[in-house]
């Protein structure tokens, strides 16, 4: 894996068979979707780092389809961090929808101040538990039910 400078200080990482094909371009950073990308401009066209990677895999982009990364990081345009998911489908991977002030070891799971555990997901209530096991449970029961395979869970399928 080779890393791409961008503005402000970032890095994208690609592996070795397309950084010959997109590193003497200028990159920059584009914030969208709560995630941030790689991005160069092409006459008043926008070309994103991992729709140019997609494309060179020869990844056929419907209408239906977006890219997806695996590891949630839009900067990390590898092969085997790409994949095409439906439009519908929306994942937040992003660190600022995690309430840290009363965050465990699980992911959409929080300690109410009694002691019990609450479970939210994408900012909606699933319910309250006694243990911090059964409410990372309970939150990949109903990620699963929501999102299928896409989902990212605490424990896995």
């Amino acid at each position: 894996m080779l890393n791409i400078k961008l503005t402000q200080g970032y890095e994208a990482i690609v592996d070795p068979v397309d950084f010959e094909n997109y590193c003497h371009f200028s990159w920059h950073i584009l914030k969208a979707r709560n995630l941030i990308y790689a991005a160069r401009t092409s006459g008043k066209q926008q070309i994103t780092l991992h729709h140019a990677v997609a494309t060179n895999m020869g990844l056929d982009l419907p209408h239906a389809k977006v890219i997806g990364f695996i590891n949630g990081n839009g900067l990390d345009c590898r092969r085997d961090n790409i994949y095409l998911r439906d439009k519908k489908i929306r994942i937040n991977t992003h660190k600022s929808y995690i309430d840290r002030s009363n965050y465990k070891n699980y992911r959409g799971v929080y300690q109410n101040p009694c002691g019990s555990y609450r479970v939210k997901f994408n900012r909606t209530h699933i319910g309250t538990f006694s243990s911090e096991i059964e409410a990372a449970i309970a939150y990949d029961e109903f990620a699963f039910k929501k999102y299928g395979a896409e989902a990212i869970l605490n424990f896995g399928v």
